[in-house]
């Protein structure tokens, strides 16, 4: 795929980026401030996943266990999901294993948002394109290497 106008190529990133990490980090090139933006998408989609979860484990729970107990259940989870928009989200978990599991997924997110990029890059002939590609996706590899190293639960943005 060959491209010559400049704002088609832009617009073509733009989109692509954006279904992976978030417009705005696109327009930035410093590094570290780079990274504070993509963490910050990061921890507003983890927010946003701990909404649905919320959601799908109080559907689990009216089918498995009493009324009386899931009300119980309700009850502490709406103290602890007040501040749910909260970038700094991990803190309003009840129960350990429900952290680690949306962690989890959102670390296949983030790798999945890699795998997107390494097929784009082999399917772009455009070295400007390409070049643009790989600056991404080397940032990307990055963050989920401290992912793994720091856990992400230390990343407070």
């Amino acid at each position: 795929m060959r491209t010559t106008a400049p704002n088609l190529k832009l617009e073509l990133l733009k989109e692509l980026y954006s279904l992976n990490c978030g417009d705005q980090a696109f327009y930035k090139n410093a590094s570290s401030f780079a990274k504070r933006i993509l963490f910050q998408s990061f921890f507003k989609r983890l927010s946003r996943q701990k909404q649905s979860f919320c959601t799908a484990l109080e559907i689990l729970i009216l089918d498995e266990k009493t009324e009386d107990e899931s009300r119980d259940f309700f009850n502490r989870s709406q103290k602890s999901s007040k501040n749910c928009d909260s970038l700094n989200c991990f803190h309003y978990y009840d129960f350990k294993w429900n952290k680690n599991k949306i962690i989890k997924e959102c670390f296949k997110k983030e790798s999945k948002a890699l795998e997107r990029y390494n097929r784009a890059l082999k399917q772009f002939e455009d070295e400007e394109i390409s070049y643009l590609l790989e600056l991404h996706q080397t940032q990307i590899q990055r963050i989920i290497r401290e992912m793994k190293v720091m856990g992400v639960n230390r990343f407070l943005v």
